[in-house]
C-alpha cells in the first residue's frame, strides 16, 4: 500500500475513531470548541486529553498492530502536509507540521519502537522542521521528509 493510500486511511480511521467521542462528548460552547470543563480528569489538555495527537495513545499502539500503523500514519500526515506547505511557499506552517508529531506522537511512541527494534530517528523529524524554519532549500526540505517518511515506513516493517 502506498503513502497516499495510508494517509486516507490514516484519515479515515481517525475519523471513525473520533467520531463516537465526539458525538458522546455532548454540546459543544458556541463557535464549536468543546466546553472547557470537558478536561480529562488526569488534567491533560491539548488534544482533549485523549492521549497525544489524535488520541494517539504509546499503550494501544504497543498492544495493537492496527493502533501502531495508525500512530505511524498520524505522523506520516503531518510531513506529507509539510512538505506540500513548504513547496507552496508556507516554510512556517511545515515547520510547525515537522514539529507537532515530535512531541504529540514520537517521544510518546520511543519506548514502543525500542520494544520492536526501530532505529531512532526523532533528531531527523527535528532536522527536518529546523530546516523549514531557517527557509533551507525545498529539495533539501523534501528530502529530510522524505528521509522520515522512509524511516516511518521502517518503523511500521520494525
Amino acid at each position: 500500500m502506498g503513502w497516499s493510500q495510508r494517509l486516507w486511511l490514516g484519515i479515515g480511521v481517525s475519523v471513525l475513531v473520533a467520531a463516537p467521542q465526539a458525538w458522546a462528548a455532548g454540546p459543544q460552547a458556541p463557535g464549536g470548541a468543546p466546553p472547557a470543563a470537558q478536561a480529562s480528569p488526569g488534567g491533560e489538555g491539548g488534544e482533549g486529553g485523549e492521549g497525544g495527537e489524535g488520541g494517539v495513545s504509546a499503550e494501544e499502539a504497543a498492544a495493537d498492530p492496527v493502533a501502531y500503523v495508525s500512530a505511524l500514519d498520524v505522523v506520516a500526515a503531518h510531513y506529507v502536509a509539510g512538505k506540500a506547505a513548504y513547496a507552496a511557499g508556507d516554510r512556517d506552517a511545515a515547520a510547525e507540521l515537522f514539529a507537532h508529531p515530535i512531541a504529540e506522537v514520537y517521544a510518546d511512541l520511543e519506548p514502543v519502537f525500542a520494544a520492536r527494534g526501530v532505529r531512532p530517528f526523532g533528531d531527523l523529524m527535528a532536522q527536518a522542521s529546523e530546516r523549514a524554519q531557517a527557509g533551507a532549500p525545498a529539495a533539501e526540505v523534501a528530502a529530510l521528509a522524505d528521509r522520515v517518511l522512509t524511516a516511518l515506513a521502517g518503523a511500521e516493517a520494525g
